[in-house]
């Protein structure tokens, strides 16, 4: 769906509600625009208001109802699926990983803390629905998509450490972005680069194959066996 068109649905369906100027587009779509892409299928909205992506999205089933529509209190989050775009919603949040437990608790914060959450700089711009306002709250993710850098938002060890999938995001993107990885990311990657086996073959799965079917796929082996995941080779 092209990004123009799905802005101006969004901003039909939200007029005159309270999500009308706290709603963003996140994710790979902002980052993408940067690198020149205008159509997309997977759209991640973060809403800045309490309890924002449960209210989002039964506000949606009755306005413009979806094909089907998930909705996940415990992580404030809910995913609808449409003829053409899926939706994954989130409320603004911060997040705090503990006993090193895979799921965060979470609670509401306005998105000059929600980037913090995120795994890589890069991810962490915020398109405003009505304005299209660009905010780069970390400072830093305009510049490294410009430089095609990948570096997380905090320190390595601690981001990794709270989800090891996002060392196999990292070689993700580095794969079908053609970015390079910034030089404490990377060691951070190699070191922790074992904790993958906490990961479920799923979650495994999903990245690996965006990697196997991307046609810079012996980029995403040679980083593999880089960061000594050769283990992992075999699902490609």
């Amino acid at each position: 769906m092209k990004i123009t068109d799905f802005i101006l649905l969004m901003q039909e369906l939200l007029k005159g509600s309270s999500f009308a100027k706290r709603t963003w587009i996140v994710g790979g779509v902002p980052r993408d625009l940067q690198l020149g892409e205008t159509d997309f299928r997977d759209f991640d909205l973060c809403i800045e208001q309490r309890n924002g992506a449960a209210k989002l999205a039964e506000y949606l089933k009755r306005r413009h109802p979806p094909l089907s529509c998930e909705i996940f209190p415990r992580f404030a989050t809910a995913k609808l699926i449409y003829e053409g775009f899926n939706l994954d919603l989130a409320q603004s949040r911060t997040e705090k990983y503990e006993d090193g437990r895979r799921y965060p608790k979470t609670r509401f914060a306005r998105i000059n803390k929600d980037f913090l959450r995120r795994d890589f700089t890069i991810n962490s711009l915020y398109l405003n629905i009505f304005s299209k306002a660009l905010k780069d709250p970390s400072t830093m993710a305009l510049k490294h998509i410009s430089e095609g850098l990948i570096q997380t938002i905090r320190k390595p060890e601690v981001v990794f450490l709270e989800d090891s999938l996002r060392i196999l995001r990292g070689i993700r993107f580095a794969t079908t972005l053609g970015f390079e990885i910034e030089k404490n990311t990377a060691e951070a990657m190699k070191k922790l680069s074992f904790t993958y086996l906490k990961l479920s073959d799923r979650n495994l799965k999903y990245e690996l194959n965006k990697i196997a079917n991307h046609p810079q796929k012996e980029r995403g082996q040679k980083l593999l066996k880089d960061f000594s995941l050769d283990e992992l080779l075999k699902y490609l």
